[in-house]
């Protein structure tokens, strides 16, 4: 009896194990997006490049360190969307990039994966996405920076909606000119935030993260404090955590 037993489990052992096997092996991966099909994306991080004025030397060699940190810990099937506020149709910001991250390094199955095979892919994926970044850094400046539109527009995709993990990284000065809300005009005055007087969408951002990445302006508002205030109100209404870099209430890097 103890022997049919063990015979027993073991063909069930190496039933489960071919199960798993042709499971694994039958992953497909969507050739435009580099997502795994019929499979729901968790992590979703959204980068947004406001460019109503032009970055520095100092600003791009920044940014690109932070660009790195966050493609190097970028997991497989993780959605990376890379978005520029658009000067004419402030709530259809310019899309660069939108592609899911393939499996890196840390992640490798060492039964069934090739380490080279997985780098080659990964590397792949970086450099598709770094020309997207030069592509945007070489375009001219704009005259307005609709940043909460583009927020607006991230918030309402639906990869973004069905994620568990969101996180957004917004490099810019965080001055909103838009048609909509104009910050230059606004905020020496700020006394509040108004929900009602911004005409946008009706959106919210659970569960997000919210990364400022300062980049250095000369904007001509009184209290630069209002900014952040503004800022901190908004997202809180929308339910996000936001992360500051800089203090706004200091002079720091803006005269």
């Amino acid at each position: 009896m103890r022997s049919k037993i063990v015979v027993f489990g073991f063909f069930f052992l190496v039933i489960s194990l071919v199960a798993f096997v042709i499971n694994y092996k039958s992953t497909s991966i969507d050739e435009e997006t580099g997502c795994v099909e019929d499979v729901d994306v968790s992590d979703v991080t959204v980068i947004i490049f406001d460019q109503s004025d032009r970055f520095e030397s100092a600003d791009i060699e920044r940014s690109k360190s932070i660009l790195e940190s966050i493609i190097s810990s970028s997991k497989g099937n993780e959605k990376l969307l890379f978005v520029e506020p658009n000067e004419n149709l402030h709530y259809e910001p310019l899309v660069h990039f939108d592609m899911c991250s393939p499996k890196n390094i840390s992640e490798i199955n060492v039964l069934f994966d090739s380490p080279d095979d997985v780098e080659r892919k990964f590397s792949e994926f970086r450099k598709n996405f770094y020309e997207k970044v030069e592509v945007a850094l070489s375009r001219d400046v704009a005259n307005y920076s609709p940043i909460f539109e583009t927020i607006g527009y991230v918030a309402m995709k639906s990869d973004y909606i069905n994620a568990k993990n969101r996180k957004i990284y917004i490099f810019s000065d965080m001055m909103q000119n838009s048609l909509n809300f104009n910050f230059y005009k606004k905020i020496p005055k700020y006394r509040g935030l108004d929900i009602k007087s911004i005409p946008m969408h009706d959106f919210k951002l659970y569960s997000t993260d919210i990364y400022t990445v300062h980049v250095s302006r000369r904007p001509n508002w009184e209290d630069r404090n209002n900014v952040k205030i503004f800022w901190n109100d908004l997202f809180g209404e929308k339910r996000a955590t936001v992360h500051w870099d800089y203090d706004f209430s200091s002079d720091r890097d803006m005269k």
